[in-house]
């Protein structure tokens, strides 16, 4: 039984897991020996779902232990030997294999969010900018205390920022050609 669904798309091929979990960089196939690349929209589905599965692990590991943790070398080697393995296993079960030459074609006439409307995409930006310089701003404050007042009164915008990226972002993800929907994705089962 294989676990991976990865398979080469030249010769329809079962790629090994245990090579996802040990290269990082280019994937041959072991049959056929042509070079595969993972397509950009499985690129973004493993980005989105390797977010989603983070956050829920790390959000109770802070929550129980405190925001104290993260000054830990503990936990630091934890983040990284976990990212690591679930990265790999992730892969397996989200991403898809493309021939290399394909994906580096389609690669150079890459764009940010381009399964998303213009004006959703105009949404997603301004949430993320507007965040950044609100931290920015929020970081620096305690040092200048006329920044202060810059962040409460930057704070009605962040909030109406913030329910339009969440907008965006909802369409980015489970929209009609989201990241995490299943139906416009790049499986050709």
């Amino acid at each position: 039984m294989q676990i991976s669904k990865l398979t080469c798309p030249h010769c329809q091929s079962p790629y090994p897991l245990w090579r996802l979990l040990i290269r990082c960089r280019s994937h041959v196939c072991p049959r056929c020996k042509s070079k595969l690349a993972f397509t950009i929209e499985s690129a973004q589905r493993l980005g989105a779902t390797g977010g989603l599965i983070g956050a829920l692990i790390l959000l109770p590991i802070i929550l129980i232990c405190g925001p104290i943790i993260i000054r830990s070398w503990v936990f630091w080697l934890f983040l990284v030997v976990f990212s690591y393995i679930a990265g790999g296993v992730i892969r397996a079960f989200v991403c898809r294999f493309a021939p290399y030459e394909q994906v580096r074609a389609s690669a150079k006439r890459w764009q940010l969010f381009t399964n998303v409307s213009p004006r959703h995409r105009q949404f997603l930006l301004l949430g993320f900018s507007v965040l950044l310089a609100y931290m920015i701003l929020a970081l620096f404050a305690r040092y200048w205390p006329i920044l202060i007042w810059l962040v409460v009164g930057m704070s009605p915008v962040v909030m109406v920022a913030g329910i339009l990226s969440s907008i965006a972002g909802w369409h980015w993800l489970f929209g009609e050609r989201g990241i995490l929907r299943r139906g416009g994705s790049d499986d050709a089962d």
